[in-house]
């Protein structure tokens, strides 16, 4: 599918329209279905805790990864090997050797 065309650009628009109806779909179905769960909860048939879990998981919102790092010159680190170094770097400074950083390993 080429977007750069006009049929390109108004069959991209349709095919996202289409993609985002579905999106909102599938989340009112989800909220109903934790809904429902939270209220089978609360009425005596389950664990209060786990109600009370699935309230707080629908107030907090989302909340994405946050997962980059600030290298010694001030650049953000993304990507999971380099912040991997970097975390090893100051545990080699505390341990003074680089025996107790040899655990750290990649995903």
């Amino acid at each position: 599918m080429q977007r750069n065309t006009e049929g390109g650009e108004l069959l991209y628009r349709e095919v996202d329209k289409q993609v985002q109806r579905e999106a909102r779909k599938d989340k009112a179905r989800w909220l109903e279905e934790q809904c429902a769960e939270m209220e089978q909860g609360l009425g005596g048939n389950s664990s209060l805790r786990k109600s009370y879990s699935i309230i707080k998981k629908l107030r907090r919102g989302f909340q994405p990864n946050q997962r980059n790092i600030k290298s010694k010159d001030n650049r953000v680190l993304t990507d999971l090997l380099s912040i991997l170094q970097r975390w090893k770097q100051p545990s080699e400074q505390l341990c003074g050797s680089t025996m107790c950083a040899g655990s750290f390993t990649t995903c």
